[in-house]
């Protein structure tokens, strides 16, 4: 009869893949997951990021362990607040670290991707004009941008001449994001006036050329006068 009891307490333990005693028990390891979010310009968000992270029933504690490279983040009430860089648009990443009551850790990133609806990026402007007499011997051409061609709704956007080694005196263009480099909105127009320099001095406004930004992304070709 003993042995009996015996053989049965065998095949009960072999069923339950083997008895093992309490201190031999696995301990729980937390398994961090990566988040998604998404957050327009110049906005801030709070994300639980562990609401998708397993293990954690004996969680301890979160912090970051790689820090964004384009804005700024921190813990609060244990999920991470990001914070984007002004007029910040593009991809961003967290990588955060789970701590268990054990020691154990477990890692993995929080992913931002940052967008402007009204923002007229992945637009560019080329503009274009004759070139002056080379008889005047200039330096170089600076261009005047602004939401109208008054000149005092002008600012000088660049500065353009011999002193740029792919510039082109003879052929004088100029190529401009809408967004990052004029900080233009979608249907929003801008107008370029143009001065030339010399050793001598700096030139009236020439003509003005305006163009609206729309909605498609492609290029826009603007002649001065």
């Amino acid at each position: 009869m003993n042995q009996l009891k015996t053989a049965m307490l065998a095949a009960a333990c072999l069923t339950a893949f083997g008895c093992a005693a309490d201190d031999d028990i696995s301990p729980i390891i937390p398994k961090a997951q990566d988040d998604f979010v998404d957050l327009e310009m110049a906005g801030a968000i709070t994300t639980d990021v562990l609401a998708n992270d397993l293990g954690l029933d004996g969680y301890q504690a979160i912090e970051i362990v790689r820090p964004p490279t384009a804005g700024t983040a921190e813990v609060v009430d244990d999920m991470i607040r990001y914070e984007p860089m002004i007029d910040y648009i593009g991809a961003d990443a967290i990588t955060y670290r789970v701590w268990a009551e054990n020691g154990s850790t477990s890692e993995a990133m929080m992913h931002i991707d940052v967008a402007c609806e009204e923002c007229a990026n992945g637009r560019n402007i080329q503009l274009r004009w004759l070139p002056n007499n080379p008889v005047e011997e200039l330096h170089g051409y600076r261009i005047y941008a602004g939401p109208t061609d008054a000149p005092g709704d002008l600012e000088m956007v660049s500065d353009l001449g011999i002193h740029i080694d792919d510039f082109d005196m003879a052929k004088p263009s100029a190529v401009y994001d809408a967004w990052y480099d004029l900080g233009m909105t979608l249907n929003s127009e801008i107008c370029f006036r143009a001065t030339a320099y010399n050793d001598y001095g700096e030139s009236d406004f020439s003509n003005s050329a305006c163009k609206q930004i729309h909605g498609l992304k492609w290029d826009y070709l603007v002649d001065m006068e």
